[in-house]
């Protein structure tokens, strides 16, 4: 298998960006880079937890069919050896990206609470769902955790 062409965000260039967005045939306008945070301590927490592995895996296995609106996913890749990723999707402007350190008013946090409630329900007793390792409390998951 060959090593995923992830780039941080400096070493984004015209071309790998052609690549990216004409393998995904109807460009947008503008679209959002997501990476691994610069910070050492945030970025080692997400590699820790697995947090970059699992959200490159949910927008390749799960965004599609959960019952939660979703930004439009032109590509993602993660590097299982160094934990490095990227994410490319859809700009959802005027929309705002959340600050998890900050908090949120009680409106915001209720309707977190609903989106929540209807990304769990998008696969509730689906049995396909214990097989993915990177998802929580699954059987899956203790696999990945002894080898991650």
């Amino acid at each position: 298998m060959s090593k995923p062409d992830i780039r941080r965000p400096q070493e984004v260039d015209a071309a790998w960006l052609t690549r990216v967005l004409r393998a995904a045939a109807d460009a947008p306008r503008s679209i959002v880079g997501k990476f691994p945070s610069p910070g050492e301590e945030s970025r080692n927490t997400g590699k820790s937890l697995g947090n970059y592995w699992r959200e490159v895996n949910f927008y390749k296995h799960l965004a599609a069919t959960a019952l939660i609106s979703t930004p439009r996913c032109y590509f993602t890749d993660v590097d299982d050896e160094t934990h490095e990723f990227v994410l490319m999707m859809e700009d959802l402007g005027p929309a705002e990206q959340g600050d998890q350190l900050k908090g949120v008013s009680i409106e915001t946090a209720g309707i977190v609470t609903d989106e929540a409630a209807k990304l769990h329900a998008s696969h509730w007793q689906d049995d396909a769902i214990d097989s993915y390792a990177w998802v929580s409390n699954t059987s899956g998951a203790s696999k990945w955790i002894t080898t991650h």
